[in-house]
C-alpha cells in the first residue's frame, strides 16, 4: 500500500537497570532490553509520520538494511544512560556514517 506519510525510524534506547528488572520480571521468555518513549512516537505521529523501531543492538548489516527502507531516522539523546552506553554510541556513529554517504 502506497502512502504519502514519511516512514521514520526511531532508534531504540537501552533500559536502565531499574526499568530492565521491572520489564523482565513478568516474562522470562521475551526479555526486553530496549524501548522507545511513547512521547517520542506521539511527537512524530502528530507531525504526520509513520514510526518504526530500529534497534540500537542491530548489527551493521541489519542496521543499514533498515535505514534503506525508511525516509528518515530519529535519534533520541536526552538521557545520560545513552551517553554512557558504548553500543548505543557505536550505533549512532554507524547511522551518521551511513547517512553521510
Amino acid at each position: 500500500m502506497q502512502t504519502d506519510q514519511p516512514i521514520i525510524g526511531v532508534l531504540t534506547q537501552p533500559l536502565n537497570s531499574l526499568l530492565y528488572e521491572e520489564a523482565n520480571s513478568y516474562d522470562d521468555e521475551n526479555m526486553v532490553d530496549s524501548y522507545i518513549p511513547a512521547s517520542h512516537v506521539r511527537y512524530l505521529e502528530q507531525a504526520g509520520a509513520r514510526v518504526v523501531p530500529i534497534s540500537y543492538r542491530f548489527k551493521y548489516e541489519t542496521l543499514t538494511e533498515h535505514l534503506r527502507q525508511v525516509n528518515g531516522i530519529y535519534i533520541p539523546g536526552e538521557s545520560p544512560i545513552l551517553l554512557n552506553n558504548e553500543k548505543y554510541k557505536s550505533t549512532v556513529s554507524n547511522i551518521l556514517d551511513f547517512v553521510s554517504k
